[in-house]
């Protein structure tokens, strides 16, 4: 399944695309707090590399709104 690849990609490197898929694939599945921990984990990384940021906001809005 998508899960299964993004897990193993995460495996390999975790990223903020990866992360960003994850949690989509988890919500589109209605896992939804399995999802926001994946937000929070992204929007982590992404404060701390400065990039991503603006993604990683709009993902939590989701959760937030």
């Amino acid at each position: 399944s998508a899960l299964e690849w993004v897990d193993r990609a995460l495996l390999l490197e975790e990223n903020l695309y990866a992360l960003e898929t994850k949690a989509l694939l988890l919500l589109a599945l209605e896992r939804k707090e399995e999802a926001h921990s994946t937000a929070k984990r992204l929007h982590i990384l992404s404060t701390d590399k400065g990039e991503y940021q603006k993604e990683a906001n709009a993902l939590m809005e989701r959760f937030d709104g």
